[in-house]
């Protein structure tokens, strides 16, 4: 178990505990703290947090800051004035309260445990195609399927008004060289 400023983390049992009430936490809100924990007292970016945490999953800037503001309400804790979790616009966020490891008599805790718990409660659904697509992880899939949508899509629209204004050029052509022909009358 681990102590955050006054509260007690169970990963084992996905608990946030402080004076006897407890809250079950959500899979990706545990994961969320524990890579804090994991790396207290240092700035961690939107982008590491994605790559860290959501691994392969496409999801938006919004889900994270979601998840962190679930710990925020969780902490009781303020954004304008931080006891928990500051935020620094362009920097990301940073767990700046008190975080150590409670001992039992037997053994001692180790925070790379959170992480692995963490990840036996992770969905294991792999990501569909769609997801796979979109995800900046596999830009040559995602610029293939941006040069076929061109080609198919953009490429027939801009060909069909070429061969139109060729098809009206050539009709005005055909009227101009016709009435330059004179014309004899007999």
């Amino acid at each position: 178990m681990i102590e955050i400023g006054g509260y007690i983390l169970d990963a084992n049992e996905m608990t946030l505990s402080r004076d006897g009430n407890s809250v079950k936490l959500e899979p990706k809100v545990l994961e969320v703290l524990s890579y804090f924990c994991e790396n207290e007292n240092r700035y961690i970016s939107m982008s590491e947090l994605h790559e860290n945490v959501w691994k392969d999953r496409c999801v938006s800037d919004a889900a994270v800051r979601r998840s962190i503001g679930k710990l925020r309400q969780l902490f009781k804790d303020d954004h304008k004035n931080p006891s928990f979790i500051q935020s620094l616009p362009k920097r990301g966020y940073k767990l700046i309260c008190q975080v150590s490891v409670l001992t039992n008599e037997d053994e001692v805790l180790k925070p790379v445990l959170i992480k692995e718990i963490s990840a036996v409660h992770e969905n294991k659904i792999k990501p569909d195609i769609v997801t796979n697509l979109l995800h900046w992880q596999n830009k040559t899939i995602f610029f293939l399927l941006v040069i076929i949508i061109f080609l198919f899509f953009i490429m027939p629209i801009v060909y069909g008004v070429y061969d139109n204004i060729a098809a009206t050029h050539t009709k005005y052509q055909k009227l101009e060289n016709s009435a330059s022909i004179p014309t004899y009358k007999q």
